[in-house]
């Protein structure tokens, strides 16, 4: 969608992408969870959007609208984690300035590093959530 968008991308899309990035990296400032977890959502759609292909914007919206849930804690997890907080920051913008700047191949290459690190952070996160509850269960146990 990313490498589309900046191919196909009308200047009112560019509009709307870039103040979905502004909200985003406000929300970030703010370490505001709710509001970084809506702007993340509205930034990707608004990406999707504007690669003007019908099936992959149905198909962000309603992939958004199932994870939601799993993008406000992933963004908790790495926001408790400095360095992959600025990298997932890093990564946003890489991605804004790919798609406005209008290079295909920038944004392609953004977004598949954005993606396979918010899937590892994903996994990651689920690993020590399960580790948790399970150390609460024996605690349960014991007492």
């Amino acid at each position: 969608a990313a490498r589309l968008a900046s191919e196909r991308a009308s200047d009112a899309d560019i509009e709307r992408i870039g103040a979905a990035f502004a909200a985003l990296d406000a929300a970030y400032e703010k370490s505001d969870m709710a509001a970084c977890a809506d702007a993340d959502v509205a930034f990707h759609q608004a990406i999707a959007d504007a690669s003007h292909n019908v099936l992959m914007g149905h198909l962000s919206t309603s992939l958004l609208r199932v994870i939601h849930g799993h993008v406000v804690s992933n963004l908790a997890y790495l926001q408790s984690r400095p360095a992959q907080w600025s990298q997932l920051r890093a990564q946003h913008r890489a991605i804004w300035e790919a798609v406005h700047t209008r290079r295909p191949d920038l944004a392609l290459d953004g977004a598949r590093a954005h993606v396979d690190f918010v899937r590892r952070s994903m996994v990651e996160s689920a690993r020590i959530e399960e580790r948790q509850h399970s150390a609460l269960r024996r605690l349960g146990e014991t007492h």
